[in-house]
């Protein structure tokens, strides 16, 4: 009696890939291994380097409302001295200091030394502090490392599941995943979910091969450390425990195992519960954010695509009182019928399918334009539809894929409760890269075999899948809006533009702006860049500079008749430049504006010498020149402002 697996002969789903293949040259096998951590790494770095000397990579420090902002300030108390968190640490921005009072968010959190989040992080942080006296750098070049190791445990669960082609296939997408390396180089946990996930998934077909209790306390070990890097996977222990019922059938065996998989959980937890015990708080609590996070994204008010708060959040956190038994119970309640409440839930799993990276945090695409290796490297576009296929194959033999059910689907359910973001959904990525190596392997061997019905047919599935998303992407969760509006968020170009100014770095602001005119169409966001222009004062700091800005603004704009009145009036106010403003006027006549506009373009064409009234859409007060940095437009447009209480 025991695990079932010791019954079955464990073959791969490619028979002609046998797994003593990859012991058949220990040689071949090493370098493969060392090829496999050299691309993991050489990307990462590369994208390292061309960030490092941006803002992007100052985020933990110029942007408050980031998650990377609250870690870097938690990591900073525990660095000075308050290693047990003796002083209460739950951070509040704008958004929910205008929905209620501090004292009712108290009231909410409960405890005030509960943990923020999963402390494992900030704690982390704070020791690379202690060490090297600034965190960012040593952080990104561990999780560098990080991601190498992970590679190396995908390759491992790959080669069981899929076979060895297709398990080094996996790997090797992985290593070249654009998300992926993105993540890896920012303050924020990905790179260790990814890490203890596959620790786990791996740990459970080391398990199911070989049962024993010594075993199953390490994979508790894992379990409760991954509790302690992601309060998410609160989920995860009872998905495993609920697998390993179905492996074992002898009820005294599973106890055992069962018991060893708890105690190894209470040894890697104890930490916290020593601490919440020394502080007063109470002993199994981890973290505060929950209640509130639940009820953002999951009443009937919610978007399911998008976050934006709903209007009735302070609502159903006063009838639930802040605890999250309730609050899932007023969030379910909030709908009409269970229909509606399906079609929720369905519209937010269309997240998993789209391929469009969700900004949250930091921006993928943004990121892009700093490190063009990014644009050049796969995406969830690539990955999905050859995922998609290679599990259509991997069906055939089930058995084989429980094992990373536990993590998948504990991951599907965390993003199911919020959204599948783009920083999330890197990590759900990775147990789809099996499957797309298996897709890669068998049309490889379809091709070496002539089977050209095969191949067709496999192209032409992934090729429709990737189709199929694109366009419900466009039509439906864009609502036929064009994409830069969504890719190129005005949030990022303004945290750029005022990391370069703090700097004195003006003429890498002005590219800020002219990358934002380029990319993001929506006219409010435009007239904000030149706003922010009159506010750099550049004709006195750097004339030149702002000509040539102005210069290439007029071929970036849109058509847009007011925006090339606006650079007009710029350019001859600030740099007395006629000729500069003169051909701006000219080309937006060209345009058809409206008879207003027109009649503001011939008046200016017409005045000669005298200074022409000032465009509507450079008009600001005073009182914009602290806003502007933190520009924001459109359905991300918040002025957030950190605190902590």
């Amino acid at each position: 009696m025991g695990v079932r697996s010791t019954r079955e002969p464990r073959q791969p789903i490619n028979e002609d890939y046998a797994p003593s293949a990859i012991h058949e040259g220990r040689g071949a096998f090493s370098l493969g291994l060392l090829a496999l951590i050299g691309v993991t790494l050489l990307p990462r770095v590369a994208h390292l380097r061309r960030i490092v000397d941006t803002p992007l990579f100052t985020y933990h420090r110029i942007f408050p409302v980031s998650d990377m902002y609250l870690f870097d300030q938690w990591a900073q108390r525990i660095a000075r001295g308050d290693v047990l968190g003796r002083e209460s640490y739950q951070p509040l921005v704008a958004w929910q200091l205008a929905l209620a009072p501090v004292e009712r968010w108290q009231e909410w959190d409960g405890h005030p030394l509960i943990y923020y989040k999963a402390p494992f992080y900030p704690y982390l942080i704070a020791l690379l502090y202690r060490l090297f006296g600034d965190a960012m750098l040593p952080l990104a070049i561990l999780q560098i490392a990080v991601a190498a190791v992970s590679a190396i445990l995908l390759l491992r669960i790959g080669t069981q599941l899929v076979g060895p082609t297709a398990g080094w296939m996996g790997a090797f997408l992985f290593a070249l995943y654009g998300p992926a390396i993105h993540y890896d180089v920012v303050m924020l946990r990905g790179p260790w979910i990814v890490l203890v996930s596959l620790l786990a998934t791996w740990q459970l077909i080391t398990l199911r091969s070989k049962t024993s209790v010594l075993r199953a306390a390490g994979l508790g070990l894992t379990l409760g450390a991954a509790l302690l890097i992601n309060e998410a996977f609160f989920v995860l222990p009872v998905l495993v425990l609920v697998l390993l019922a179905g492996w074992v059938r002898q009820a005294r065996r599973f106890a055992a195992l069962g018991a060893a998989l708890l105690a190894g959980m209470a040894i890697a937890f104890s930490p916290v519960v020593l601490r919440n015990v020394l502080v007063g708080a109470p002993p199994l609590a981890l973290a505060v954010t929950g209640s509130v996070t639940f009820a953002v994204y999951n009443a009937s008010d919610s978007n399911p695509h998008f976050f934006m708060f709903p209007a009735s959040l302070p609502h159903i956190l006063a009838a639930s009182g802040g605890k999250l038994l309730p609050t899932i119970q007023a969030c379910v309640a909030s709908f009409s019928d269970p229909a509606s409440l399906f079609l929720f839930y369905l519209q937010k799993a269309s997240g998993f399918v789209i391929p469009f990276e969700e900004p949250d945090n930091v921006n993928y695409y943004y990121a892009a334009l700093k490190s063009p290796l990014l644009g050049a490297l796969p995406g969830y576009g690539v990955l999905l539809p050859l995922a998609a296929v290679g599990i259509a194959l991997a069906v055939r033999r089930p058995h084989r894929l429980a094992a990373v059910l536990p993590a998948t689907a504990a991951l599907f359910l965390s993003m199911m409760f919020t959204l599948p973001v783009s920083r999330h959904r890197a990590v759900f990525a990775v147990y789809l890269m099996p499957f797309a190596g298996l897709t890669i392997a068998q049309l490889y061997r379809w091709v070496s075999e002539r089977r050209f019905t095969a191949l067709v047919l496999a192209l032409l599935a992934t090729s429709a899948i990737a189709a199929g998303a694109a366009t419900f992407q466009q039509r439906v969760v864009f609502g036929g809006q064009p994409a830069g509006l969504f890719l190129y968020r005005v949030q990022e170009f303004a945290l750029g533009v005022g990391g370069y100014a703090r700097a004195g770095r003006y003429r890498d602001a002005l590219a800020e702006l002219l990358a934002l005119l380029r990319h993001n169409p929506d006219p409010q966001g435009r007239a904000r860049a030149l706003q922010t222009v009159v506010l750099l004062r550049l004709d006195k700091r750097d004339p030149a500079a702002l000509r040539e800005f102005l210069r290439q603004a007029t071929g970036v704009s849109g058509r847009d008749a007011e925006f090339l009145m606006a650079v007009g009036d710029l350019s001859r106010q600030r740099l007395r430049d006629r000729d500069l403003a003169r051909s701006a006027y000219e080309l937006a006549l060209t345009l058809h504006p409206s008879p207003s506009t027109e009649r503001a373009l011939r008046r200016r064409l017409g005045s000669g010498n005298r200074s022409p009234a000032v465009s509507p859409l450079m008009r600001t007060t005073p009182s914009a020149q602290t806003t502007l940095w933190l520009m924001a437009a459109g359905r991300w447009s918040w002025a957030w402002v950190a605190r902590c209480r």
